[in-house]
């Protein structure tokens, strides 16, 4: 029967040769497999990594609000301490022409 000698041929030269061609190729599948994992797991850790940086960044960005919120209060407040002293001049002037006029 050609079908028995092919399996004859099959078990005494082909199969040990095809078993030596398959090795390297699942060998290969389990370290695609390994490396799979492995930048699955990466790419995790850099997923991790950037959701604190980005949150870190949303920290920095809400420090950087306040502080230019404080700096616009400081500047409402330095003005109105012009106002304030411009005020006082403005007293200390009438003062001083009143002086001058009865002085003159």
């Amino acid at each position: 029967n050609d079908t028995d000698a092919q399996f004859e041929t099959l078990k005494s030269d082909e199969f040990p040769r095809f078993i030596q061609q398959l090795s390297p190729l699942v060998n290969n599948s389990v370290d695609n497999c390994v490396a799979n994992i492995t930048g699955n797991t990466n790419l995790s850790t850099a997923k991790t990594s950037i959701v604190t940086g980005l949150n870190n960044l949303d920290g920095s960005v809400t420090k950087v609000n306040t502080t230019v919120n404080n700096l616009d209060t400081s500047i409402d407040n330095i003005a109105d301490n012009i106002n304030t002293i411009n005020t006082y001049l403005g007293v200390c002037k009438a003062a001083i022409e009143a002086c001058s006029r009865q002085i003159a």
